[in-house]
Order: C-alpha cells, then structure tokens, then sequence
C-alpha cells in the first residue's frame, strides 16, 4: 500500500511539474509578444504602427506591410550601392591645378647614350696591356666577343646568344678580364661627342659642368641632373615629389618655358672609317632619354637621333605632379594600390624608393642569386661586395635572360593574367608610389637649318630639351568615401525610405533585447504568483 501512494505521488508531483513548466512558457510567449506590441505601437520607424495598429482590416495591415517591404527593400539596395562604392572604389584621382609652379618641379634627368659603345681602338689597346696572346685581337672571335658585349642590356639579353655561341672557346681566355674597365675604356669620351652645351641659355662646359658618367641597363652614358649619376655625393638622397632632399643634393629647376630656354646640346659625329666600332644601328647614334632624377634611365625607351647632316631633335616635355592625401594612408597598400615611401625601405641604388628602381634592384637581385654576380654597369651600386660577371658567366646572363622580362605583379592589381602571378621573378613588393613626379615628353626630329649657319657650325646635331607649357599638371588622390561619408549617406537613405535614425536602430535593439530577455528569464513576480495559485498539484 506504501508504494502504490508513493509512486502516486511521483506521478503527481511530474504531471504538476510539467503543467508548471506549460504555464511557464506561456507567460514567457506572452510577455514577449506584449513587448514586441508595445514595440510596434510606438516605433518611430515609418509604417510599422500602421500594419500592427489594433481594430484595423486585414486588409489595411497588408496594404502597409507590402508598402514597408518595397521602401525597406529600396533602401537596402541603395545602402548595398553605397558600401559597393566605399569597398570596391575608396580612391578618386581629380586633376586640381593645371597651371602647378614650375618653381616646384625638378628639371628632369636627360640621359645620352651613344648607340657605338664599344671603340675598337681603345679596346683592343686595352686587351692587349692585359692578355699573354695578343694573337686573339686579329681572330674573329673577338669581334663577337665585342658584339656579345654590346648586346649585354637590358632586355635584349637573349641577342648575345648567336655571338656568344661563335667564341665560347675565347671566353676562358678572358675571365679575368674586368668588363667594367674594358667598357668604360672602350666607352666614345664625352668631348669626342658634344660640342657646346647651354643651360637657360648660358653656355657651359659639356664634360666638367653638364654631363656625368651615367649607368644603366643599357650600359654606359652621359647625364645630366642625374642623382643616380656618378659625379653625385652618394650622401645625397631624394626623399618624394614634394622637393624634399637631403643635403650633398644638386638639381636644377628651370621656371621658363619654350625652346632654347632649357638644355641644348651641340654634338658632333666620328668618321667610322676612321674610328671603327661596334654599331648595330647603320651608323653612328646617339639614345636620348628624358626619366626621373632620382631614377635610372629606363631601357628601352631610348629615342634615335642619327649623328649626322644636321640633325635637330625638340624635346617638349610636360611635367605631371600625383600627390596623396594622408586620408589614404588609412586604406591598405593593396587597395590603394600605392605606397608612401616612408612606408618601404629605401632602395640601395637610388637612396630613395621608387618603383622603376625598386624592379631595377629586383632583377639585379635574382641575377646575383642565379649568376653569383652583376652585370659591368651596376656592380658598385649598393652591392660592395657583388663581384662583377666575366667572361664566362655571360652565358648564365643569357640563360636567365627569360626570367628577367617578366615579374609577379603587386598585390592588388587585377588587370594581370593569373598566369603572371606564377612568374619566377618575384618583384610583388614593388608597388607605385603615391607620391610622384612623370615627365610626358613629346618629340620632334627635323633638319636644323638655322643653328647650321649661326653661332655653331662644327657639329653634327642639336637637341633642345625644354618645358612646353607655363605650369605642370597636378592630380590629387584622395578617399572617395570616408566611413563618416558612408555612415551619413546610410542615414539620408534610411531617413527618405523609412524615416529612421540611429535612435530608431537603437531602439529596435533594444526592444527586442528586451523581448528576449523576459522569455528567457521571466522576472515579474506578479506574473509568477499567478502562474503558482493555477498549479493545485504543488499544495500539499
């Protein structure tokens, strides 16, 4: 009898228990669905009091039910518009000045190369103070040992190959030959090519004031302003577009516009017959090229003129200056697709970060990694202790040639092939700088026939290098969107479709905060009392 009543009881206290529980959720429903109502009859979001008004038709809550959905769905899509733009497009580039100061732009650098960069005079008399047989000098290997020398640029590696191939057994002969001094001694001398020179219209010494020995990937030149040339303090170091420059700097501004107002060189011609060399441009030339003072000359884009019958090249060039807000610095480098240069390392050729020298030293590092030397041009820039390529280690330039024409590009840049991103030669930290000065050069080759029979007569061509317009182009980058932009934007849209604010988001928060705390932790005592006196099973 005892344990028939206690598994009563057992019965009785569960089907209480459980009827507790049922009561329980009930009032949690219910209390929640009250504040949610109390909710709707107070919203200050535009519509919701409408669908939810109490005494109303079905069919006036689904007409602004329908009416609340379409302007929510247009906000949402034109919020998704806004945040497209702020994501995909946070940069806009607008040009601010077309009339920027001269004042405030350095003169670029002016690099001549002549195309006969190898005297065979001088080079055989070179040769044969420092090899035992001086019977290579008559063979017609070292012809093609010239011509493999005179093919040895950048990016025209790959035409050594035919020469190279015609001397391989000469090459061992001449390991120990130092390339650098063979070049630089084969190399026409400065006064054997310009004659007169002006700046702003001043005469000058050609050779002690204007130019200086000037490397490149093309070889060896003649430069002027050139902080990469070799006449330059190597303290000097340029820092960004806004002039600023430390101190063992010298550049030259020039504030006029117009021919003859600029850099004119004079320069003359050799006779060929006279003074043989390595030439592969049917007859002697000269390569001029207009690039940055704190960069190097960039190979192949160098302009022909011909050496001869008078020849006259003008060359206008229009400066364009791109500066950067600080707004920008805020973005990631690879959404603005630029860097700062205080935020890179500076470049050990050029003392100062630049993307043309950054992909410069790229190369020359994957040569050193892949060859264990530099070519003849750069193995003092930087690199102290990087021996310079003889002879024999020609054929491995060539060999790594196809490596050096393409690089991975940066990170950011979506215009490449996916098949760029696989390229041997990681050069993907070299991004532009967003800072920057370009010079756009317009040329135009003529015969001159006034400078011919006026104040120069013993010269072969004239250059004039000169500004064409009063004032350089400036462009500005700067954030499309900011995130205060962005967040008043929002608010516009959601105050004409819904008539909401921050406030109102707030208070949808916090109401349904609200609503879900009182379901899941009922507190009202009230309530509790009520939900007890339904429960007759708990009474004893």
């Amino acid at each position: 009898m005892d344990s028939t009543g206690h598994l009563r009881r057992r019965r009785t206290r569960k089907i209480a228990k459980s009827v507790e529980q049922l009561h329980e959720k009930e009032f949690k429903i219910h209390r929640s669905i009250s504040l949610l109502r109390e909710y709707t009859q107070s919203s200050t979001i535009h519509g919701i009091q409408h669908i939810f008004r109490e005494g109303e038709s079905w069919r006036h809550s689904i007409t602004w039910a329908v009416l609340w959905v379409l302007s929510t769905s247009g906000a949402a899509y034109m919020m998704h518009d806004c945040w497209s733009s702020y994501v995909s497009h946070p940069i806009a580039i607008a040009i601010t000045d077309t009339q920027h100061p001269l004042r405030e732009v350095w003169f670029p650098a002016v690099a001549f190369c002549p195309s006969n960069k190898i005297m065979l005079q001088p080079a055989n008399e070179y040769l044969s103070r420092h090899v035992k047989d001086k019977q290579i000098l008559n063979t017609s290997a070292i012809m093609d040992f010239y011509n493999a020398l005179s093919m040895l640029q950048y990016p025209i590696y790959v035409q050594m190959q035919h020469f190279l191939k015609n001397c391989d057994e000469l090459l061992p002969q001449l390991a120990h030959i130092n390339l650098t001094d063979l070049m630089y001694h084969a190399l026409p001398k400065c006064n054997e090519l310009f004659t007169h020179c002006y700046w702003k219209g001043v005469k000058a010494n050609c050779c002690s004031e204007i130019f200086s020995l000037q490397r490149s990937e093309e070889g060896f030149c003649y430069a002027f302003n050139s902080l990469t040339s070799e006449s330059v303090n190597k303290s000097c170091k340029y820092f960004d577009a806004h002039n600023k420059i430390y101190k063992g700097c010298k550049l030259e501004k020039l504030t006029s516009q117009g021919p003859s107002t600029g850099l004119e060189v004079y320069f003359k011609s050799t006779d060929p017959r006279q003074y043989p060399s390595v030439d592969f441009t049917a007859g002697p030339k000269l390569k001029v090229q207009v690039f940055h003072p704190n960069e190097f000359p960039e190979p192949g884009m160098f302009n022909l003129i011909p050496v001869n019958g008078n020849n006259k090249l003008n060359v206008e060039i229009k400066p364009t200056v791109t500066e950067s807000t600080e707004n920008i610095k805020s973005l990631e480098i690879k959404v603005r697709a630029c860097v700062f240069k205080e935020e890179v390392k500076t470049s050990m050729m050029t003392g100062s970060y630049s993307q043309r020298s950054c992909q410069m030293e790229c190369r020359m590092a994957y040569m050193l990694r892949k060859c264990y030397c530099l070519p003849y041009y750069f193995n003092r820039l930087g690199r102290e202790s990087a021996p310079v390529c003889s002879s024999v280690q020609l054929p491995c330039i060539l060999n790594a040639s196809s490596d050096l024409r393409s690089f991975k590009p940066p990170e950011g840049f979506k215009s490449f092939l996916p098949t760029e991103s696989n390229q041997p030669l990681r050069c993907s930290h070299c991004s532009p700088t967003c800072n920057e000065v370009t010079y756009d050069v317009q040329l135009d080759a003529t015969k001159d026939l006034h400078h011919s029979n006026g104040r120069h007569r013993n010269f072969d061509g004239y250059i004039d290098v000169y500004y064409g317009a009063p004032g350089a182009v400036m462009y500005t980058r700067d954030l499309t969107y900011n995130f205060i932009q962005l967040l008043v934007d929002f608010g516009g849209i959601g105050s004409l479709f819904l008539g909401g604010s921050i406030l109102s988001l707030m208070e949808v928060v916090y109401w349904f905060t609200k609503a879900a705390i009182s379901f899941l932790w009922p507190t009202d005592p009230v309530m509790q009392k009520k939900i007890n006196s339904k429960q007759p099973f708990l009474k004893k």
